[in-house]
Protein backbone atom coordinates (compact mmCIF):
# COMPACT_ATOMS: atom_id res chain seq x y z
CA UNK A 1 0.00 0.00 0.00
CA UNK A 2 1.01 3.58 -0.80
CA UNK A 3 2.17 5.80 2.62
CA UNK A 4 -0.56 8.11 1.04
CA UNK A 5 -4.39 7.57 1.33
CA UNK A 6 -6.34 9.60 -0.92
CA UNK A 7 -7.63 11.66 1.98
CA UNK A 8 -4.07 12.60 2.48
CA UNK A 9 -3.04 13.72 -0.62
CA UNK A 10 -5.78 14.96 -2.54
CA UNK A 11 -4.56 18.61 -0.69
CA UNK A 12 -0.82 18.47 -0.34
CA UNK A 13 1.50 21.27 -0.30
CA UNK A 14 5.30 21.70 -0.81
CA UNK A 15 7.03 24.36 0.83
CA UNK A 16 10.34 26.22 -1.14
CA UNK A 17 13.28 28.40 0.19
CA UNK A 18 13.54 31.73 -1.41
CA UNK A 19 14.34 32.20 -5.06
CA UNK A 20 14.62 28.21 -5.13
CA UNK A 21 12.73 25.34 -7.27
CA UNK A 22 14.76 22.88 -5.85
CA UNK A 23 12.59 20.19 -4.45
CA UNK A 24 14.23 18.16 -1.78
CA UNK A 25 14.76 14.80 -1.08
CA UNK A 26 11.70 14.24 1.32
CA UNK A 27 9.52 16.02 -1.18
CA UNK A 28 10.69 13.89 -3.99
CA UNK A 29 9.60 10.62 -1.93
CA UNK A 30 6.35 12.81 -1.45
CA UNK A 31 5.51 12.67 -4.91
CA UNK A 32 6.67 9.63 -5.55
CA UNK A 33 4.04 8.72 -3.19
CA UNK A 34 1.25 10.60 -4.44
CA UNK A 35 2.31 8.86 -8.26
CA UNK A 36 2.10 5.61 -6.81
CA UNK A 37 -1.62 6.20 -5.50
CA UNK A 38 -2.74 7.83 -8.44
CA UNK A 39 -1.77 4.77 -10.82
CA UNK A 40 -3.38 2.42 -8.71
CA UNK A 41 -5.98 4.55 -8.01
CA UNK A 42 -8.09 4.95 -11.67
CA UNK A 43 -10.99 7.09 -9.99
CA UNK A 44 -7.99 10.07 -9.95
CA UNK A 45 -8.36 11.51 -13.34
CA UNK A 46 -6.61 14.69 -12.41
CA UNK A 47 -3.44 16.59 -10.34
CA UNK A 48 -4.25 19.81 -10.59
CA UNK A 49 -0.46 21.98 -9.43
CA UNK A 50 -0.40 25.32 -8.51
CA UNK A 51 2.88 27.47 -7.87
CA UNK A 52 3.07 30.30 -5.33
CA UNK A 53 5.27 32.96 -4.30
CA UNK A 54 5.53 35.48 -1.37
CA UNK A 55 5.59 38.66 -1.85
CA UNK A 56 8.75 40.07 -1.62
CA UNK A 57 10.92 40.70 -5.25
CA UNK A 58 9.14 41.53 -8.86
CA UNK A 59 5.77 40.47 -9.65
CA UNK A 60 6.74 39.36 -12.89
CA UNK A 61 9.99 37.09 -11.85
CA UNK A 62 7.14 35.73 -9.02
CA UNK A 63 4.82 34.31 -11.84
CA UNK A 64 7.34 32.99 -13.52
CA UNK A 65 9.36 31.25 -10.34
CA UNK A 66 6.07 29.81 -9.62
CA UNK A 67 5.41 28.47 -12.62
CA UNK A 68 8.43 27.02 -12.60
CA UNK A 69 8.11 25.36 -9.12
CA UNK A 70 5.25 24.02 -10.46
CA UNK A 71 6.91 22.47 -13.57
CA UNK A 72 9.23 20.59 -12.07
CA UNK A 73 6.73 18.86 -9.68
CA UNK A 74 4.86 18.33 -13.11
CA UNK A 75 8.09 16.74 -14.10
CA UNK A 76 8.55 14.48 -11.25
CA UNK A 77 4.95 12.78 -11.98
CA UNK A 78 6.08 12.27 -15.04
CA UNK A 79 9.18 10.56 -14.16
CA UNK A 80 6.88 8.33 -11.77
CA UNK A 81 4.97 7.20 -14.84
CA UNK A 82 2.33 9.49 -14.09
CA UNK A 83 0.40 10.82 -17.89
CA UNK A 84 0.93 13.96 -18.95
CA UNK A 85 -2.73 14.12 -19.55
CA UNK A 86 -3.60 14.12 -16.22
CA UNK A 87 -1.64 17.16 -14.83
CA UNK A 88 -2.43 20.55 -15.34
CA UNK A 89 0.05 23.22 -13.70
CA UNK A 90 -0.83 26.88 -12.97
CA UNK A 91 1.55 29.59 -11.56
CA UNK A 92 0.29 32.19 -9.65
CA UNK A 93 3.28 34.23 -8.33
CA UNK A 94 2.59 35.89 -5.31
CA UNK A 95 -1.33 36.25 -5.87
CA UNK A 96 -3.53 34.58 -3.61
CA UNK A 97 -1.41 34.12 -0.62
CA UNK A 98 -2.32 31.82 1.87
CA UNK A 99 -0.83 32.97 4.81
CA UNK A 100 0.65 36.33 6.02
CA UNK A 101 3.06 37.99 4.04
CA UNK A 102 3.91 40.94 6.50
CA UNK A 103 5.94 38.43 8.69
CA UNK A 104 8.59 35.75 7.97
CA UNK A 105 6.80 32.80 8.93
CA UNK A 106 3.65 33.94 6.36
CA UNK A 107 6.22 34.54 3.37
CA UNK A 108 7.92 30.79 4.24
CA UNK A 109 4.31 29.47 3.91
CA UNK A 110 2.81 31.40 1.14
CA UNK A 111 6.48 29.91 -1.31
CA UNK A 112 4.20 27.15 -2.31
CA UNK A 113 3.70 24.31 -4.97
CA UNK A 114 -0.17 23.21 -4.24
CA UNK A 115 -0.87 19.56 -5.27
CA UNK A 116 -4.36 18.85 -6.03
CA UNK A 117 -5.87 15.06 -6.76
CA UNK A 118 -9.31 15.20 -8.63
CA UNK A 119 -11.22 12.09 -8.54
CA UNK A 120 -14.39 10.93 -11.05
Amino acid sequence: FPPFTFHHARRFELRFNQGSVTLTEGQKRTINDISTLVKRDSRIIKILIDGYTDNSGDPVANLQLSKQRGSDVAQWFMGNGVSKQMIEIRGHGDRYPKYDNTTQQGRDKNRRVEIRLVRK
